[in-house]
């Protein structure tokens, strides 16, 4: 299992170039590895997004501020998962979903009824999702659903 990366919330006036290069892990694959045409694999899962503004996001859909950290937990072939945890020790998790999940105008609607679906009518605990993105120009910058730890 890959491990999570921590980092602490930092002021939102650095520049840009400080923050991209903070937060490049996030941005890029760092888990698998691939034997043909590994550029173009990276190239697919590669996400850029604002990590401040997406901390500001999460903390909202918690009622707070914002989050002062946030862990990479998880990556996959569609998604990249993030954890959140603001200073009063709520917790939500974002998934932020690669180029190659589908269009977002479709594949994150239907994963929120998807979800809904299975929690509101099939009775499987399913986390409820508080706030999303089918749309990258937010300005969060990506297609992102936020939704409580299970």
């Amino acid at each position: 299992m890959p491990r999570a990366e921590l980092v602490t919330s930092l002021p939102s006036r650095l520049p840009l170039s400080s923050r991209s290069s903070t937060y490049d892990n996030f941005f890029r694959n760092t888990t698998r590895r691939w034997r043909m045409n590994e550029d173009e694999r990276l190239k697919e899962r590669y996400v850029n997004f604002d990590p401040i503004e997406l901390q500001r996001v999460a903390g909202k859909a918690m009622g707070e501020d914002h989050c002062s950290h946030i862990f990479k937990i998880a990556e996959g072939g569609f998604n990249k998962v993030f954890l959140f945890i603001t200073t009063s020790g709520k917790e939500v998790i974002a998934h932020i979903p690669t180029p190659i999940a589908g269009p977002p105008h479709y594949t994150t609607p239907s994963e929120i009824a998807t979800m809904a679906f299975l929690r509101d009518i099939l009775g499987v605990p399913v986390p409820r999702v508080l706030a999303y993105s089918a749309d990258s120009t937010n300005p969060v910058g990506s297609v992102y659903i936020i939704m409580k730890r299970a």
